[in-house]
C-alpha cells in the first residue's frame, strides 16, 4: 500500500526480502527499510527518479533495473552482499553513488563500460547488457 506514491510509514530492519517492484505509482523509496538481510527489489517502477531512502545495507541483491525515469543512483546502499542491478534505466546519466562494496556482480548497461568509479569494490565482476 502506498499513499501519494510513498510508503505510508517508515520501516526499520527487515529479515528476508522486501519487494516494491512493478509499482507504477511508486515515486520515492523514503520510508524503506534501513537494513535488509535479503533482497531489495524496486525494479520496473517508472516514476522512480532516485534511490534516496533506499536501505543503507542489503544482505542479498539490490535491483533497481527497468526504472525508465531513474536519473541518479543517489541514495543507493553503501553495501550490497550479492548483485547490484541498474540495467535498462535509459535516463541514468552516471554511476556516481554506486555502493562502495558489491559482494556479487554489478549489472550495468554497455554504455557505462569504462565508467565504473574507482572507489567501488566489486567482488565477482561486472556484467554489461
Amino acid at each position: 500500500m502506498l499513499i501519494n506514491g510513498k510508503f505510508p510509514f517508515t520501516f526499520g530492519e527487515v529479515d528476508g526480502n522486501f519487494v516494491c517492484s512493478v509499482r507504477d505509482e511508486l515515486i520515492s523509496l523514503e520510508g524503506a527499510p534501513k537494513e535488509i538481510d535479503g533482497n531489495f527489489e524496486s525494479d520496473t517502477c517508472p516514476k522512480l527518479t532516485s534511490l534516496v531512502g533506499a536501505p543503507e545495507k542489503v544482505g542479498g541483491d539490490f535491483d533497481c533495473s527497468h526504472c525508465e525515469n531513474l536519473t541518479s543512483l543517489e541514495g543507493a546502499p553503501k553495501e550490497v552482499s550479492e548483485f547490484f542491478d541498474c540495467t535498462d534505466c535509459p535516463n541514468l546519466t552516471s554511476l556516481e553513488h554506486l555502493p562502495k562494496k558489491i559482494g556479487g556482480v554489478l549489472r550495468v548497461d554497455e554504455r557505462f563500460r569504462g565508467k565504473i568509479p574507482s572507489d567501488v569494490e566489486i567482488i565477482m565482476g561486472i556484467q554489461y547488457y
